[in-house]
Order: C-alpha cells, then sequence, then structure tokens
C-alpha cells in the first residue's frame, strides 16, 4: 500500500511513569477492499459476504450460491466450496433484512404501534402454551372503514412463505379495489349479497363456515378450469371455449345451453346445481326490464349494478337520468373515500415507548423440522400454469 494509506498513531508518556497516553489515532484504511483482502492467505465467509451484499439489495433479483462461485472464479480467481457459498449467501441476507427468529421477539412490539399509530384497529396475536408463535391477524382501521364503500365480493387467496419458519399468508381482496383485506366477522362484519371467492380449499372453506356462515362461498374461475383439464384431458381443448363462454353467462337459458355444448362434447360433464318494459333486440329476442327491481332478463343489470342495454334503452325511452340506477361503488365518491383514510407508518423503533406488559409478552418462533436435501427457492408450477406463461416445446423435435 502507499505510504498516504498506512494508519497512524502518536502518543506520549505520562508523568514519572512508564505508561503511554494515545493522543491520536487515524484507524481509517483507504486501500480498496480487494487489495487488504488479498493480502490474507485465504478469502473468509465474512469478507466475501461483504462483496456481494448489493446484489440482494433488490428483492427481485435472484442471485443463487452457483452465481456466487461463477463470479468469484472469474473476477477474482477464487475457488468456493458450494457450502461456503450458502454459507456466505446467508450472511449477506441476514446483514441486509436480519435474522428471521429474532423478528419474532420484535412482534408484540410492532403489534403494539401498529394499533398506536392506528387506533380502532383488530389486531390478534396467538401463541402456543409454550410461547411459539402460530398466527397474527392484522386488520388496519383504515381498511375497516373504507370496506364499505367497496362490493362485497371477496376473492380469498393464500400463498407459502420463504423464511426458514415457513408459514402462509392469507389475504383477501374486494372486486373493485385494490385495498386487501382478511375477512373477519369482528372486524368487517357481515354484509347484504355478500359472497367470498376462492380456490375452496379446504381450510378456506372451513374457516370461512365458521366466520361467515350464512354467506355464500363461489369457486374461482380459473381453479375450475384447472380442475376441469386435470379431469378431462381429451375434450379440454374444445371445453375450454364453451366454458369460459358459461362463466360470462347472465341468463339461466344461456347458461343451460351451453352446458348442453359441454354435455355433447363430453358425456362426462354435468352441471352443478312495477315497471316493466320489453324491449326487442338486434336478434329480435324479447328482453323484459323492469326498472323498480332494477332486474332485467338478461341478468345483466342485477349482476353488474350498472344498466344493461336494454336498461339503456328504456332509460332513454323514458327520459330518466341512467347514474340513478347505477350501484354507488361506480362513483367517485365512493372510490375516493375507499383510499381517504390512510394507514399511518410506525415510528422509528429507537422512540418507541413500550408498556410493561408488552415488553414482558415474549414470542418465540415456531418449531421447525427440517427437510433433507437443498431447500427449494420457488414453488413448482403445475403443467398448466405454463401454458399461461411460456411455450412447452418437445426435446426432441422442438415442435
Amino acid at each position: 500500500m502507499d505510504e498516504s494509506d498506512k494508519w497512524s498513531l502518536r502518543y506520549s508518556s505520562l508523568h514519572k511513569s512508564n505508561i503511554f497516553k494515545v493522543r491520536r489515532f487515524n484507524d481509517v484504511h483507504t486501500c480498496p477492499e480487494m487489495s487488504r483482502l488479498f493480502l490474507q492467505r485465504y478469502a473468509t465467509s465474512s469478507a466475501i459476504t461483504k462483496m456481494i451484499c448489493n446484489k440482494y439489495a433488490n428483492p427481485k433479483i435472484i442471485y443463487t450460491p452457483a452465481d456466487i462461485m461463477s463470479d468469484m472464479k472469474q473476477q477474482y480467481g477464487i475457488n468456493m466450496s458450494y457450502v461456503k457459498t450458502y454459507r456466505t449467501k446467508e450472511k449477506a441476507l441476514e446483514l441486509l433484512r436480519g435474522i428471521p427468529r429474532e423478528s419474532y421477539s420484535k412482534l408484540s412490539g410492532h403489534l403494539y404501534m401498529i394499533n398506536m399509530t392506528n387506533p380502532g384497529s383488530v389486531i390478534m396475536l396467538h401463541k402456543s402454551e409454550d410461547g411459539r408463535f402460530m398466527y397474527v391477524f392484522v386488520a388496519f382501521n383504515a381498511s375497516i372503514i373504507e370496506w364499505k364503500y367497496c362490493s362485497p365480493i371477496v376473492v380469498v387467496n393464500g400463498t407459502f412463505l420463504k423464511s426458514s419458519h415457513k408459514g402462509t399468508m392469507l389475504t383477501a381482496s374486494t372486486k373493485y379495489s385494490a385495498v386487501e383485506y382478511v375477512a373477519d366477522l369482528q372486524a368487517f362484519g357481515e354484509r347484504e349479497r355478500m359472497c367470498i371467492v376462492s380456490d375452496r380449499h379446504a381450510s378456506i372453506l372451513r374457516g370461512t363456515s365458521i366466520v361467515y356462515p350464512e354467506v355464500s362461498h363461489c369457486v374461482c374461475i380459473f381453479h375450475l378450469w384447472n380442475n376441469i383439464k386435470k379431469q378431462f384431458k381429451k375434450n379440454h381443448d374444445r371445453l375450454r371455449e364453451v366454458f369460459l363462454a358459461m362463466a360470462r353467462a347472465y341468463k339461466i337459458e344461456d347458461f343451460n345451453r351451453l352446458m348442453q355444448d359441454m354435455d355433447n362434447i363430453d358425456k362426462r360433464v354435468r352441471p352443478s346445481t312495477d315497471y316493466v318494459y320489453v324491449v326487442m333486440d338486434v336478434e329480435q329476442r324479447r328482453n323484459i326490464v323492469c326498472l323498480q327491481k332494477r332486474e332485467c332478463s338478461c341478468k345483466r343489470f342485477q349482476v353488474d349494478e350498472i344498466p344493461c342495454p336494454h336498461a339503456m334503452a328504456v332509460l332513454d325511452y323514458t327520459h330518466i337520468e341512467a347514474p340513478k340506477y347505477c350501484s354507488a361503488y361506480y362513483t367517485n365518491q365512493y372510490f375516493k373515500k375507499t383510499y381517504e383514510v390512510p394507514v399511518n407508518p410506525l415510528p422509528d423503533e429507537t422512540t418507541w415507548d413500550l408498556q410493561i406488559e408488552v415488553l414482558d409478552n415474549v414470542v418465540l418462533p415456531p418449531r421447525v423440522t427440517g427437510k433433507s436435501g437443498r431447500p427449494t427457492k420457488s414453488r413448482r408450477k403445475r403443467l398448466y400454469e405454463y401454458l399461461y406463461t411460456e411455450t412447452v416445446t418437445c426435446g426432441l423435435c422442438r415442435k
């Protein structure tokens, strides 16, 4: 290194003693990190961790141990074993994002501060008898207030967590809003014409039947179609167009007709279970519109809660303003109210003033039994998911 790069020390002896006192100490290294690294005989995992930390700053970037081994070899000529490389990656993640098991000890404080910064929120933490984390429920007060301005159609979905302690995150979203909710009777209550849509997973069915026993539970069209494809592989290409048209049918007559078409394709398919005006469409079919009940025989008026073309013809004929027959969920007023209550951010952790009962509420990480072999980092996709994202080709003929 250069003379200017050396650290310096200035000291003086104390009066009438053999003790020296440091007057000035310059410990700033100006040498590049790689220069100091190659002075050592081995590149430790801690040293390499500092070199690759920036690779994990963006969570969307995938940087595997194999990538680390390749980069270290090409750029610096360092040969690393897979075990050492994996340990380096884990250290880099811990340095940037912290240690997952330690976050459970901070959970009580975070939940307490959420309730302090967002009064009226519903928060529930459940632990096992030995203090192990089981689940937590959070409903922000802003979401509870804005829920009444959203259509009462709740789509429930779950995803697995990739941390070392695993787990599942369950969320719910409304039809006309990006605001997410987790449905709970205490937090949101039950509303008229409310329904829940999911992939009908057994756990979701069981949970919703307990919390909302009177609310209808519908199946997601995408998941239902995937089940049909798996059961009727031979004819699923012909069934697809009919199935999607049937899913969008408003009239029972159209639904039954399309169901008969599916039955003709594959015999194994079976069906599941006063201001009145007559409007003739271009195909000379009779459509009955009742403005008092806001209904039309085409079913679009009552399902979409907005006038269908037949209802619009009646409104135009009677010189009635169409917005009067539109659902309030389509108005700018409801859209603004959906987002008018903010979710307040938490203050810096160093400023928290936690109560004794919060500090005494210790949460331990759940017990996890590790599986043999290298852990998977992403969910294995099924065949039908690849059909929507990429083209599957034969390894021999490339068709």
